[in-house]
């Protein structure tokens, strides 16, 4: 659903500006995912946008926030804009779930 709303460049720009707001995280991510590339023999690079998810999610748990909107906290710049793309993922799950408001 995320890519429904949001696009592949928008994210990456998320994920980025979320890496240079939380220089530990950064700092986990790589880690992590020089840990995990040993491990199963792959790309560092490959597994640095899934560790970069990974984190933004435990920071939002910690914090009590939704993911979806930390993420937009750092990929889209105007609150509006924020505001409109809450709404269409709202819309997209009373779709999904088959609730109408």
């Amino acid at each position: 659903m995320i890519y429904e709303l949001l696009t592949k460049e928008q994210i990456e720009l998320g994920y980025q500006r979320f890496l240079k707001h939380h220089p530990h995280a950064k700092t986990q991510v790589k880690e992590r995912s020089e840990k995990m590339a040993d491990i199963l023999g792959i790309k560092i690079s490959d597994l640095q946008h899934i560790e970069t998810a990974n984190i933004l999610i435990e920071y939002a748990n910690f914090l009590g926030i939704d993911s979806f909107e930390y993420l937009l906290q750092f990929a889209i710049g105007n609150k509006e804009h924020r505001k409109t793309i809450i709404g269409w993922r709202n819309e997209l799950l009373s779709n999904a779930i088959g609730s109408k408001k």
